[in-house]
Parts: structure tokens; sequence; C-alpha cells
């Protein structure tokens, strides 16, 4: 099926091993904004070169061995730009994320100067979002993700 470039948009998400905070799976998935329909998904488990926290293995349901066996974050910096690449207008989107920060986490890990990062220097928090409309709705504002 044929999009509009102005219809899609990217969601982006993050996993990261503690207490170092560095990244073990990035998820994306490229939606048609216009239709809801999903049109692409990424998802990748990165080995980060470090120990894989066990608390983390229990909230994520990513095992060690996934960890050991996956690529480095550069190879999957690389996989996720080829997964946007026949959608270069895309690239240019702020991407959503849940609460702020995972687009800066990934471009300071990868090593990726502001000016040529593939998500460019803002994101659309969709945290914030949520919060403000459940407000606006008189409901309860705790909780995240898993309760939606």
């Amino acid at each position: 099926m044929r999009y509009l470039m102005k219809e899609l948009i990217v969601a982006l998400d993050l996993e990261l091993n503690q207490p170092s905070r560095r990244v073990v799976q990035i998820g994306a998935v490229l939606g048609n904004v216009r239709t809801g329909e999903v049109v692409s998904q990424f998802d990748l488990k990165v080995n980060p070169g470090e120990p894989f926290s066990l608390r983390i293995a229990e909230l994520t349901g990513i095992s060690p061995q996934e960890i050991e066996s996956a690529p480095s974050l550069a190879e999957a910096g690389q996989a996720l730009a080829a997964w946007l690449a026949p959608r270069d207008s895309v690239r240019l989107l702020k991407p959503l994320t849940w609460g702020g920060g995972d687009t800066e986490t990934l471009r300071d890990q990868l090593g990726v100067a502001s000016e040529r990062w593939i998500f460019g220097r803002r994101w659309i928090d969709v945290q914030t979002l949520y919060v403000a409309w459940r407000m606006a709705q008189g409901k309860d504002i705790s909780g995240g993700l898993a309760k939606l």
C-alpha cells in the first residue's frame, strides 16, 4: 500500500540496563496517523557490553541469552537508520516517545552530533499529553503504558 509521507509518524522506545542506563533494546513503530495502521515495526535487542541486570530482565522479559547474542549499539543504530531510510522524510519528523529523553539517550550513546541525528533535536512526549488528557477528564493520572 502506498502512503503519503505526511501521514506517517515514528514512535520510539528504549529499554535501558541499570544502573548504567545503557541501551539494551530499541523498539520503533511506523504508523499512519490518518488510519491508525501500523505500517512497519522495528525491534532489536542490543548488547550493552556489560552485565545485564536481572531486574531489567524480569521487567522486560528480555533474556540474558538474547542480550549476549545481540549486536552492538553501533550495529543496532545502523539497522535503525536502514529501517528508516526508505522513508527519508519521516526521519525528519519528531518521534513519539513515552516520557522524554529516549532520542537523546540513543543519540548520546551512539556518539552522533545533534545536527546529524536522524530524529533531529525534538520529540513529542505522549506521556505528558496523556496525563493532561486524563486530568481534563477528571481521571486518575497515575500509572504508565502497562495500565492503558
